[in-house]
């Protein structure tokens, strides 16, 4: 069955802005690092704490890539676990990492952005480990937490007392704000009107700052204890933030904080089987992953669709050449792929044959298999493309219900 009223307006917007196994990542779940060198797995909605995977050393910053696996970093080393297997590889140590990872911010052209703490800079790294840019964050210390901004193509910084931003095209650094309130900020990431979101520790606060560098508080003190090294936000627009307390033994709670003016803040979590939480990162309520190798021409790239309470959904996917920035939509959300022809094609679903299963309605379990059939022409090999999608609410026709993570497949 298809719905052409639905694509034309999920077109229009896009061109007009041109769980059971605990060790597998699952969509809507937060991931948290902590001391004991474990990365753990709990419901958006709380519940059961399960430990997703070991990399047997502190670990600090982590972000969810492209293709649904974990970027996580440690005290000068970064690892790569497996979403599915949670099998842990590490990506780079040494030099010119220094001291902690303090946070991993992942760019949707595969890349991903991450502090050192030590010596204050902003590395730019592939999954080979190669350094692509480096960042100096002058006049500040401690550089901490990230939050980046895909759509103006900027990265937002937060140091003890400073929050920078970084423009990625020209690589110049300014300060967005410094001095109080601020006193010691760790953890950070990008709120959902496009704030800066900030964590501080000793002054047991969260804060927006605008891009103008306005500051706001959004909750201070009880019952925070030692939140800081890990906040991030919910597909509801609220803030999950990890607090490992103080005293012995920590308290390690993970708040729910829910916007509004007064703020509210509730137990999400209390205790588990962590010790000392640091980083924290949110799963996507809709994730693509891709099965398999990587495809070679005349063969099948096969991608498994997952949702988080989303059966029954009608969903849209689609495929491009660039997924840098982004492409705005109405209401604030980002489609995570460049708009271009190949794009035109897969959303008109003018190639079903080679593009299957693009368009149509999840099963009871929230799933889909979606389907690439690489025609066999020599000349495609080493041509990479994207793969995104949303789901449609049809009590709302054109609204999107849900957005997927980005993945990259190259044809070999």
């Amino acid at each position: 069955m298809r719905f052409p009223k639905l694509f034309i307006v999920l077109a229009a917007m896009v061109a007009l802005a041109a769980a059971s196994n605990p060790a597998q990542l699952l969509p809507g779940y937060i991931v948290v690092g902590a001391n004991d060198g474990n990365l753990y797995m709990v419901s958006g909605k709380g519940g059961v704490v399960n430990t997703f995977a070991s990399v047997g050393a502190s670990v600090y910053g982590v972000d969810v890539d492209y293709n649904n696996d974990i970027i996580c970093g440690g005290s000068a080393v970064v690892w790569h676990v497996d979403g599915r297997t949670s099998l842990v590889t590490t990506i780079k140590t040494g030099s010119p990492l220094t001291g902690l990872i303090g946070d991993v911010e992942v760019n949707q052209n595969g890349t991903f952005y991450l502090t050192s703490m030590s010596n204050n800079l902003v590395l730019e790294m592939d999954h080979k480990g190669t350094i692509i840019t480096q960042y100096a964050m002058t006049g500040s210390t401690r550089t901490w937490g990230m939050g980046i901004d895909r759509r103006a193509g900027k990265l937002y910084v937060a140091g003890s007392t400073v929050a920078h931003v970084l423009d990625v095209g020209t690589g110049v650094v300014k300060t967005l704000y410094g001095g109080a309130p601020l006193s010691f900020c760790q953890g950070a990431c990008m709120g959902p009107q496009g704030d800066f979101v900030i964590a501080d520790e000793t002054g047991q606060e969260l804060f927006e700052i605008d891009s103008q560098g306005v500051i706001t508080t959004v909750h201070f003190g009880p019952p925070f204890n030692d939140p800081g090294e890990g906040v991030d936000v919910l597909p509801s627009g609220d803030y999950v933030l990890a607090d490992d307390g103080t005293g012995s033994p920590k308290q390690n709670k993970i708040w729910l904080v829910t916007r509004g003016t007064p703020a509210k803040v509730t137990t999400l979590v209390l205790g588990g089987p962590y010790n000392d939480l640091n980083g924290c990162t949110v799963v996507p309520d809709l994730v693509l992953t891709r099965v398999g190798g990587k495809p070679k021409p005349g063969t099948t790239a096969v991608f498994q669709v997952t949702s988080a309470g989303a059966a029954h959904d009608y969903y849209i996917f689609a495929s491009s050449l660039s997924a840098s920035r982004g492409t705005p939509l109405p209401g604030g959300k980002v489609f995570p792929l460049d708009f271009d022809n190949l794009m035109g094609v897969t959303l008109a679903n003018a190639l079903p044959a080679v593009f299957v299963n693009y368009q149509g309605f999840l099963d009871l379990a929230g799933q889909a298999v979606l389907k690439v059939n690489v025609p066999g022409i020599p000349q495609l090999t080493g041509i990479e493309f994207y793969t995104a999608g949303a789901t449609i609410n049809l009590n709302a026709p054109g609204a999107i219900h849900l957005l997927s993570n980005p993945v990259t497949t190259k044809i070999e």
